[in-house]
């Protein structure tokens, strides 16, 4: 829309076309309500992880289950803090557009196992957000062959302070853990190295039922 610059009684103003001026503050005003209307009713995402309060974070816990080099790589609280707050930022701007994070897992399985693997089994905790992530991070780089397994998970159901914990440490493996593996939907199972899918759960599921 047009917008034509004028003045009402010493008041600056926008002009709309055919002659109606409205007072710029009053303008500004109605936008700047609009915007906190906006604001208020738009869906936030990444709740759970926003919510995360870094200081809280059981770097214990998180060492236990990763050995992470905490001495090594900060030598204070105070940059500690500002290191997982860092990654709790990029975990969020990265996450932003959706509740739903698509998730890889590389495990040294066979195809017999991948024909057993049912909707909602818990296929372990420790997933990567990158399908590198979970190659590195499986050690499926090093192996002749094994299994990709990709899903979704929402975020709700990520445990976001191991999640940042590793993160901050173990950047290239991509790490998301998971707090409950079974709410991770399954989607494909791959072969490694060949890029084969052997299972397709949503091709699966669209299959009619089995006569009785």
């Amino acid at each position: 829309m047009l917008l034509l610059r004028t003045s009402w009684y010493g008041v600056a103003t926008d002009k709309l076309p055919g002659g109606c001026g409205v007072p710029t503050a009053l303008l500004l005003r109605w936008s700047y309500e609009r915007f906190l209307a906006t604001e208020t009713t738009m869906p936030k995402t990444l709740e759970t992880l926003r919510s995360t309060d870094v200081r809280k974070i059981d770097l214990d816990d998180a060492r236990r289950h990763f050995d992470l080099p905490i001495e090594e790589q900060f030598h204070s609280r105070r940059d500690l803090i500002s290191g997982l707050s860092e990654t709790k930022s990029q975990f969020v701007d990265l996450f932003k557009e959706s509740d739903v994070i698509e998730v890889w897992r590389g495990m040294d399985c066979d195809r017999a196992w991948a024909e057993n693997v049912q909707p909602g089994d818990d296929l372990g905790d420790s997933w990567a957000w990158q399908q590198d992530g979970a190659i590195k991070g499986s050690g499926l780089d090093r192996m002749s062959s094994g299994l990709l397994i990709v899903g979704e998970v929402h975020e709700s159901d990520v445990d976001w302070g191991l999640t940042i914990a590793v993160g901050t440490f173990h950047e290239d493996e991509c790490e998301i853990v998971i707090d409950n593996p079974g709410a991770v939907t399954v989607s494909r199972i791959i072969e490694w190295p060949s890029g084969e899918v052997i299972r397709d759960f949503e091709a699966e599921a669209a299959l009619p039922a089995p006569a009785r």
